[in-house]
């Protein structure tokens, strides 16, 4: 990752929640995008954000696998999930579709 792009990133406080996506960006962790329709896709990392020509923002992603999910206590009453279906897990989602981010594992 270099410099200058987590410096736009950094930049970029008021478009993104620049703190854990620094962490998404440069950790291999589980993480939960909330989507704004009550969708949760599960992940692991996030590898790059782009910008459209109309100034959308996208988040290309690494999914989890159903089988390598760990279901947290509660987690999949309160959400349902989208893991990766097969062992291709890359995913680009619309930063306008999320609601919510967060980890979904202590250490």
């Amino acid at each position: 990752m270099s410099d200058e792009y987590m410096d736009w990133i950094k930049g970029n406080h008021d478009l993104l929640p620049a703190d854990l996506i620094e962490r998404m960006l440069t950790d291999e962790w589980y993480f939960v995008i909330v989507l704004n329709n009550g969708m949760a896709v599960a992940v692991t990392h996030l590898d790059n954000i782009h910008k459209d020509a109309s100034g959308n923002l996208w988040f290309d992603v690494r999914m989890l696998s159903d089988a390598n999910f760990y279901w947290k206590d509660g987690m999949a009453e309160i959400f349902k999930f989208i893991t990766s279906p097969t062992s291709r897990k890359k995913a680009t989602i619309a930063v306008s579709s999320i609601a919510m981010i967060f980890e979904a594992m202590d250490t």
